[in-house]
């Protein structure tokens, strides 16, 4: 058999479960052919060394350790599919809208849902399935001049590997249209940040990876999620005091980065940020820049009450309910 080739994978999603690592009945084509860049996804463990003894230096046969599913995704930053992955992240967004353009607006919400994904290596007819999915966090880097990516990094319960799809009709495939840099604008304090080079973004959810039970044969048996932390860092041109004086009086301020093409949108708000104190250094005779982590949370935001909010704004009417 030829060798599997990345050109020819696919990954399917979004399934929800009804039970965590149990694939629920699965009609055929209702599956999302969801586009991506790269996936290590993978069931592994580990070699436990053996400490017996047995009267002779020839090592005993080591033992296996309990199976971790986990693994990055990294996927286009587009208009539609990252919003499936945003369903994973943080729960089913609020969707209205009678026609194009629909909202779609996803906050912190307080338990999220467990998924079913796919590797599917389609040029030799072999397959992963991984229950119990959940995602682990997602991270965004604005800047620079390549394709705009996130990383979506998925920790799951267990993996089945065979030769045939979960879908047995032909999976649904939403059109992909990428945002670029070109499209991006960022605000700081409700203002636009005219001296802005880049920033990184990440929003965790702090999952329990620990639970390994009795019976379940090495695999996760649950993923709890604890604290949805969201954090980051700026990086912007040094022309005063004003952002670093915030950052040193611990003043609290707000970020939004906005992606926006015609109709259509990506805006992520963060309306309570602190800014951690990290004063300009001069190490180039060019230009001096400051470079700011930040951490948004939830105290009072009258508007939106969660650390984090996402708004798509696409021509999907839907995610999965």
């Amino acid at each position: 058999m030829a060798q599997a080739k990345g050109s020819k994978a696919r990954i399917l999603g979004g399934v929800k479960e009804v039970t965590y690592n149990t694939t629920p009945n699965i009609a055929g084509g209702s599956t999302i052919n969801l586009p991506f860049m790269s996936s290590s996804i993978r069931g592994s463990s580990n070699l436990i060394k053996s400490k017996v003894l047995k009267g002779r230096r020839d090592d005993v046969a080591p033992s296996q350790g309990n199976i971790s599913v986990a693994g990055t995704v990294v996927i286009p930053v587009d208009q539609a599919n990252i919003g499936y992955w945003l369903q994973m992240l943080l729960g089913g967004p609020v969707s209205t809208g009678n026609s194009a353009p629909y909202t779609h607006v996803f906050d912190i919400p307080d338990s999220l849902d467990s998924w079913v994904l796919e590797h599917g290596y389609t040029d030799n007819g072999d397959y992963q399935l991984f229950n119990g999915c959940k995602a682990k966090s997602m991270s965004f880097e604005f800047g620079g001049d390549g394709e705009l990516s996130a990383s979506v990094e998925i920790v799951g319960g267990k993996e089945t590997t065979g030769t045939s799809s979960m879908d047995s009709g032909t999976p649904t495939s939403v059109t992909l249209t990428p945002y670029s840099f070109k499209h991006l604008a960022a605000k700081e304090g409700g203002s636009p940040i005219a001296t802005l080079l880049s920033a990184s973004l990440t929003i965790s959810n702090e999952l329990d990876e620990s639970q390994y039970l009795i019976g379940a044969s090495g695999y996760r048996g649950s993923l709890p999620e604890g604290k949805c932390v969201v954090s980051g860092n700026i990086k912007a041109i040094f022309e005063d005091w004003t952002l670093y004086g915030k950052a040193s009086a611990g003043t609290e301020s707000s970020l939004q980065f906005t992606l926006t093409n015609g109709a259509y949108s990506l805006d992520i708000l963060m309306q309570e940020v602190i800014f951690g104190q990290n004063a300009p250094a001069i190490d180039t005779p060019g230009g001096i820049y400051i470079d700011l982590p930040f951490q948004a949370y939830f105290d009072n935001a009258a508007q939106d009450k969660t650390g984090v909010q996402v708004t798509l704004v696409n021509t999907l009417a839907a995610y999965i309910s």
